[in-house]
Parts: structure tokens; sequence; C-alpha cells
């Protein structure tokens, strides 16, 4: 007789069987670990998807039971296209101005006209019905629910099975906050909530998973009597290699400068402050050829208006990688991973997977915000742009400061990264919140 096994019945409209974001790798990795005895995952997925995702979805032997035969609200589709409007708008300003226009430019974007997304665009009637229809066939013991979007679909679960199922907020970030942070630096967020309407929603799950531990001691604050856990990444760690030896034709060492970031303001923004403030310091270095790798979908914001930009002064050296199939693609690229992030809420998933590779990071004191004390040690964090410049051309110029920085990270992510550390507690918990019968954790 096969084992008895909780069932988790997740709900998301993100596609992250591509792992393309940061988001969407970390939701990856926990239902890699979620989807072992005594846990299996099904997937509630509202959105669309390509005959590529159902082959990829297929090849990953998962579980994904999809919502997609209904258009959404207008209301909804009229934002979204003006959302991705205002963002084409504000990077075009920024490629259109040049140099000496980009600093001011960069960090105060326009924000006239804003009808941003609100939690109620996201309540699809319909979609209610089918993930009514898909509780009542699946029974689920616990429901995740992945950002305070989903959390409508409470409201859905039947009422006969309401009281035995578990109920799961994964958060990723503090959206307040984050939009806060967003409008502050002169830039569009996704989604207008407010801190009561947040914290309303937190109220209303038996468990909320925090990506950080300071924003779960915050959540513990605001809320009433909750389980509030930290969960981070538990990424996947990449082929360990010695830091390589570059040389040119003129025989002078060449050293590979790497960034990757997905489509968004605060990606846009640091990589913006980076081509500005410090690659130009990089660029000016006589002892050693520095060049500069982009990888990830912010590549596509270089291009937005069909021109090629890579003639400007500032693009000197740069490299355009675009997506990467695998993170190690573009990890075996580079040599030094930089973050030049200056806002936003949650854990920065491209911190930890540079470490993960083993790769020396050189990082804001925003981008190391969630990070352990161990994992902080083996990274430089730095307190401006101007701190960062330094700490890369003394990098650059020194292949044993970059070893030491390697060998930490090695260290530190086989402690404070693996999946053990990452998801156990979590793994306990719903063991723990379900009957006696899958109190046993795998070996």
């Amino acid at each position: 007789m096969p084992p008895k096994l909780l069932r988790i019945l997740m709900a998301t409209d993100i596609p992250f069987w591509n792992a393309a974001t940061g988001a969407e790798q970390r939701m990856w990795s926990l239902v890699k670990f979620l989807n072992k005895s005594p846990f299996e995952v099904t997937t509630f997925f509202v959105g669309q998807v390509t005959p590529a995702d159902h082959k990829r979805i297929t090849s990953l032997g998962l579980k994904v039971v999809f919502f997609e035969h209904e258009k959404p609200p207008p209301e909804f589709l009229g934002r979204l296209k003006w959302y991705i409007e205002a963002t084409r708008h504000q990077v075009q300003r920024w490629l259109n101005q040049g140099k000496k226009h980009a600093a001011e430019v960069s960090g105060n974007a326009s924000t006239e006209a804003i009808t941003p997304l609100t939690l109620s665009d996201y309540r699809w009637p319909w979609a209610m019905d089918q993930f009514r229809r898909c509780c009542e066939e699946y029974r689920p013991h616990v429901f995740l629910s992945q950002y305070v979007t989903m959390a409508y679909l409470l409201d859905a679960l039947p009422p006969k099975q309401k009281s035995a199922i578990h109920t799961v907020l994964d958060t990723h970030d503090i959206l307040h906050d984050r939009g806060s942070q967003f409008g502050a630096a002169g830039y569009l967020h996704w989604l207008e909530i407010d801190e009561a309407e947040e914290v309303s929603v937190w109220n209303r799950f038996h468990t909320i998973l925090a990506i950080q531990q300071n924003e779960a001691e915050l959540i513990r604050s605001m809320t009433n009597n909750l389980d509030v856990l930290c969960v981070g990444h538990a990424p996947p760690f990449g082929e360990v290699l010695p830091v390589r030896s570059h040389k040119t034709t003129d025989g002078v060492e060449r050293v590979v400068v790497g960034y990757i970031g997905s489509a968004n303001y605060s990606n846009w923004h640091a990589i913006n402050r980076f081509l500005i403030e410090v690659w130009p310091e990089l660029t000016s270095l006589s002892n050693v050829e520095v060049e500069l790798v982009i990888a990830g979908k912010i590549c596509e914001w270089f291009f937005l208006d069909g021109n090629d930009y890579r003639e400007r002064s500032e693009f000197a050296g740069v490299r355009f990688l675009g997506e990467v199939a695998e993170l190690a693609d573009f990890y075996r690229e580079v040599d030094i991973v930089v973050n030049p992030v200056q806002f936003g809420t949650g854990l920065k998933i491209k911190n930890v997977e540079a470490l993960a590779f083993a790769k020396p990071l050189v990082t804001t004191e925003s981008g190391a915000g969630g990070i352990s004390q161990s994992l902080l040690a083996s990274c430089e964090v730095v307190a401006s742009l101007r701190e960062m410049a330094d700490r890369l051309v003394e990098l650059c110029e020194s292949p044993e400061k970059r070893e030491e920085l390697r060998q930490k990270s090695i260290l530190a992510a086989k402690q404070s990264l693996s999946e053990t550390v990452v998801y156990s507690e979590l793994a306990q918990h719903l063991l723990d919140s379900a009957k006696k019968d899958f109190q046993i954790l795998p070996s």
C-alpha cells in the first residue's frame, strides 16, 4: 500500500516552472522540495500557457490544473495594458536622453495618470468556481496562496472542507512597503495596496511565510496570533569552478563582471545607476580589462524602440547575454557578480544564487537585506555606489581577493542555503498542522 501523502494545493498566476525570475526560481525550489514524500503538490494555475509551457510541465512531472477558459475582467486587462505602456514609456525616456541626462531621468520617472492594479482586479468569480471544484476533487490538506493576489480563493473553499484545510500565505514581499519604496524613487509598482488592506489579508490565513527574518518579525507584530515562518530560498548549487584566468591578446588580464535581473523597475534603476556611476571607473583601469555581462529579461529594456544602443559610450565593454536557459549558463561567463539595487523589499534571489555558484558578490545594503550573517561575511556589502566602484576595482585587480571571497561563499552556502536548512521548519509545521498520520519527515 503506497504511503499516505499530505496534499498541498497551491494557487498562483506565475509560471514558476520557467524559473526565469527570482520569484519563479524561489517557487520552483519550494515546489521541488514539497513534491516529495510525505508531501505532494498540485498547482491551480490562473493564466494562459503556451505549448512550450505544457511541454516543460510534463517533463518536470508537475501536477497542474489550468484555468484559462475565460478572459480576465476588462478592467484588469485595461490596467495591465496601462502598466506595460507606462513601463515602455519610462524606459524609452532614459534611452533617448543619453548619458548627460540619464541620472535625472532614471530617478524621476513620470507617474502621471496612474490607475494601478488593486486586489479587487484579481478577484475573478469564474476562477473561484473552478477552484471550488478543484478542491472538492483533490481534497487538499493545505491551501498555499502565492502572493496576496490569490487570497480571494479562500472564499471559494468548500464549506464542508474549510475547517479541515490549513491555509498558508507565501508573501514574497511586504507589498505596501515595496510600493512606498518604488513611489519614493519615482517609479511605478504593479499593485496598489495599503498597510491596512495587506494586514487584513494576512489575518485571514493560519500561517504566513515571510521571505526574510526581519519581515517575519514585522508581520508577527502586525497580525493576530498567526504562525509566521521565515522561508527563504534554496538555490540550485552550481558547479564550483576556480576563479578563471583570462588574458587578452596583449597579455592583459580580463575580468568579467556580471549582472542578472528580470524586467522590473528596481532592476532597471539599479543597472542604470551602475552604468552611470560605477562602470566608467572599471573601464578606465590600465592593468586589467573589464567586461560587463548583463543577463535576463532586463536586457530587453535596452532595445525597446528597436534601436541598438551598444555604440553609446556608457555601453562600451558591455555584452548583453539576454535570457539564459539555465542559471549556470550565466555564472560560467562571469568572475564577479554585482547587485547595485537601491530599493525594494524581500530577499534578493540573485544574491543567494551568486553565492551558491561560488561567485564573489558585491551588493548594496538594500540588496543585502534579509541575508543571514554567515552569508553576509562571504560577500562585499557597500553603503554607496562610490564604495561599490572601489571594491570592484580591488577585486578586478586582485585574483587573490576574488579567490578569498569564493572560498567563503562555498562554505557559507553549504551552511545556510541547503534545502534542509531553508525548508525543514516549514515541512515540520505542515505535518504538525495535519493528522498524526503525516508526522514523519523523510530522512
